[in-house]
């Protein structure tokens, strides 16, 4: 799932900009032709991730930051989360992937 972020003057009809990890997701390349449609969504209050890599745990030990605090300044950045797909976390200016385990309403 994701969500409209804006609207850009002078894109063709019909077209969207999805982000690279999005286009990676669902395994389309640029100018491919994808279906869309419109669904609501329960608003969600827990969220279970899976870091891809162990460096995940040390980049959040280096921040100083409290990973509760962190994800949930992170996650709070999308409009849209969907169980079994990966997001991208910047700790520090680097990226991390985490899987999304489990969405609670």
């Amino acid at each position: 799932h994701c969500a409209i972020f804006e609207f850009i003057e002078g894109l063709p009809a019909m077209h969207a900009l999805l982000p690279k990890w999005v286009m990676e997701d669902l395994d389309v390349e640029e100018r491919e032709l994808v279906r869309v449609r419109g669904v609501g969504l329960d608003l969600i209050t827990y969220v279970k991730v899976q870091p891809h890599s162990v460096d995940f745990y040390q980049a959040v030990r280096d921040s100083g930051v409290e990973v509760q605090k962190l994800l949930t300044e992170s996650l709070s950045r999308f409009s849209a989360l969907t169980e079994d797909t990966a997001v991208p976390i910047e700790i520090n200016g680097k990226t991390y992937s985490v899987q999304v385990v489990e969405l609670r309403p």
